[in-house]
């Protein structure tokens, strides 16, 4: 890899990439949150239905300092963040903060961020710097400030929340299309650290983010936590997720074995808690056909 001229930005060189699949009522204020903080931001729509583009551009069309752009189709999380890079791009920005439209920020979480990114000293450059969050049932709730500032360097950060550079964007590549949903953060985290760089996660909590649909059952006293997900989502899950683990094999075994147990274990949550166990266990096993027989793209028009 050669030399790198990775800086620190200032949050005014900082474009906001929100991505959108059929946005619930709240988002204009969850956009509210993250514009005093940045540059710009730019919206992606992924909705594609007439009501998601109605709502949208009459929220933010011909805001200042915010980009609108319309998928023509559902395109899937990782088109859409490309594409948002890519607008971000022509609009002279040269670092990336991506948000989850159901992410709520907390109004100091550029600055954390950015003041997380100069006090690490690695040996090798960051080439992603994310922070913690939390999850509440009640979605606009702010997540507390926590007290440690220290950070975690990991195989992978959730795409939420997260900061890198163009910079680092040209050497990594590309969100991977050909996945569409689900282990898009984890398969870029992964190749990024092939390319040299640190995947970071800062200690304190930045933000509050939705993990779904979800419940808690008790195995012989324990609280199981249960995701309750729908089918389609499990199978992306199982495919994409056999896809890296085989492809880690030689170059990160532990994540491929990690990968085993943690989706050996998701199967048995299905098989002795989950509603409609039947029918998500079918998901489950043609995702892990699909993704042995790298049968990759958009499965389910619709979803």
């Amino acid at each position: 890899m050669g030399q790198l001229s990775l800086s620190v930005p200032a949050p005014a060189q900082v474009s906001a990439v929100m991505t959108t699949f059929r946005p619930d009522d709240r988002f204009p204020d969850r956009v509210e949150r993250i514009l005093p903080q940045v540059g710009g931001v730019v919206i992606v729509n992924d909705g594609e239905t007439a009501d998601s583009v109605r709502k949208l551009n009459r929220w933010f069309a011909g805001k200042k300092d915010i980009r609108l752009h319309h998928n023509t189709a559902n395109a899937g999380i990782a088109a859409s963040l490309n594409r948002g890079v890519a607008v971000a791009r022509e609009n002279g920005f040269r670092w990336i903060l991506t948000l989850d439209d159901d992410s709520v920020v907390r109004s100091d979480m550029v600055e954390r961020l950015i003041d997380g990114l100069k006090g690490i000293r690695l040996k090798k450059p960051v080439g992603i710097i994310g922070m913690s969050w939390t999850g509440f049932d009640e979605i606009g709730k702010r997540a507390p400030a926590g007290e440690d500032r220290a950070f975690l360097e990991k195989r992978g950060i959730i795409t939420s929340g997260s900061l890198f550079s163009l910079e680092t964007y040209d050497r990594v590549g590309p969100f991977r299309e050909e996945f569409f949903i689900d282990s898009v953060d984890l398969d870029y985290c992964l190749r990024a650290r092939r390319k040299g760089f640190a995947v970071v996660r800062l200690k304190e909590i930045g933000f509050v983010h939705s993990i779904g649909a979800s419940r808690v059952v008790r195995f012989m006293g324990i609280p199981v936590l249960m995701e309750d997900q729908k089918p389609f989502r499990i199978y992306y899950g199982y495919r994409n997720g056999t896809v890296l683990a085989l492809e880690c094999l030689g170059k990160d075994p532990l994540y491929s074995m990690a990968f085993v147990v943690g989706q050996a274990k998701k199967f048995f949550r299905i098989a002795l808690f989950e509603r409609k166990k039947a029918e998500k266990l079918r998901y489950a096993a043609r995702g892990l056909r699909d993704g042995w027989r790298r049968n990759l793209g958009r499965r389910f028009p619709g979803e």
